[in-house]
């Protein structure tokens, strides 16, 4: 079967077509791929693959009708909103097999699609290295809406209430110190504990130079004994968990979870899977959760507490490159509480978030 032909089945093109079988392509599911000339590409599956391809049209042609409402927008098999319409078989074959199928609702009622590590990942490639916003950029916006729900977290008292913000090397790492440079601006009294701290990435030392400019101060895991924070952030590594947490994170973590400081962790808790929610080893227990841009799979609600998510400023145009169909949730905010509906184990619900 050539892309023409499965392409003319699906009613798609051949580059969106190449784009939603990508990850079939990587994973194995697609045997052999032969490029035979400029302009033509033809690919063998197995027989079993064959089968399944066959198999899913239709459901995919359903999932199209009940979730795409505009021509513009596009499904697929990494779309999160139509994964429920695919067979469980050809999910699992892709590298996905929830456990549950988890649906995300805001408080307005307005359903948000659900996304993998993987996807999440390819979404923050095509920011960083085609449409903008940069990394820069994204963290700030993070930085700065986890400040907002910190001080939400603390109530009236926010500005008497002492804070630790416990950052890994990566990316979630510099979003935490931002976020501590924005508390130490106004006034908060703010501690900086790294797990990593001569191993940061540039754009996290840059937030950490930053951040020494303030009246915040920066401390050592041997010191955080003498440590009873009012609030405890938890940046300490994000969807990155390739195994489990080892060395000074396992330690933070531990003694996070220890100290009786209600925890705030910023996009995933700390040694969860953001794909499968599975814990590896020593994990963060967040009372609450902030995660950006959209909710990852392995967001359960007994691993992350509430669940906020937040707008980093990634366009829509962004999300649909990696054929996940998006409608702004925000409204006229920057940060709305998501709702969490698991239908595979009859109907469970869990509201999440914070005003």
């Amino acid at each position: 079967m050539t892309l023409t032909a499965l392409g003319r089945e699906l009613g798609m093109d051949r580059t969106s077509l190449s784009r939603n079988l990508r990850p079939l392509i990587h994973r194995g599911f697609v045997a052999t791929v032969r490029a035979t000339d400029r302009r033509r590409r033809a690919f063998r599956t197995t027989k079993r693959g064959e089968r399944l391809l066959r198999r899913t049209i239709p459901y995919w042609r359903k999932a199209q009708q009940r979730v795409v409402t505009t021509s513009d927008r596009k499904s697929g098999p990494n779309s999160m909103a139509t994964s429920g319409a695919w067979p469980r078989q050809f999910a699992s074959l892709r590298g996905f097999a929830p456990t549950s199928l988890m649906r995300c609702v805001t408080d307005s009622g307005i359903e948000v699609p659900v996304v993998t590590t993987e996807q999440m990942r390819e979404i923050d490639r095509i920011a960083v290295d085609e449409t903008g916003p940069n990394l820069f950029q994204m963290m700030e916006n993070a930085g700065r809406n986890l400040a907002l729900q910190a001080m939400e977290v603390l109530g009236a008292r926010w500005n008497r209430a002492s804070m630790i913000v416990l950052a890994g090397g990566g990316g979630n790492g510099g979003g935490g110190i931002c976020t501590a440079r924005h508390l130490a601006n106004r006034g908060l009294d703010v501690t900086l504990c790294l797990s990593e701290p001569h191993r940061l990435r540039p754009v996290v030392e840059f937030q950490r130079k930053i951040f020494g400019s303030t009246q915040g101060r920066e401390i050592s895991i041997t010191d955080l004994h003498r440590q009873t924070p009012d609030l405890i952030v938890d940046a300490l590594i994000g969807y990155g968990l390739a195994s489990a947490p080892a060395g000074l994170t396992a330690e933070l973590i531990q003694w996070a979870n220890h100290s009786g400081a209600p925890i705030l962790s910023l996009d995933v808790p700390s040694g969860v899977d953001s794909t499968t929610g599975h814990t590896p080893g020593d994990f963060i227990v967040a009372q609450c959760t902030m995660t950006l841009a959209l909710p990852k799979t392995g967001l359960v609600p007994d691993k992350t507490g509430d669940l906020v998510l937040a707008d980093i400023g990634i366009p829509r145009a962004t999300f649909e490159r990696v054929g996940v169909p998006h409608t702004s949730p925000f409204d006229n905010r920057f940060r709305v509480p998501l709702i969490r509906h698991e239908t595979s184990s009859g109907f469970g619900s869990g509201q999440c978030g914070a005003e």
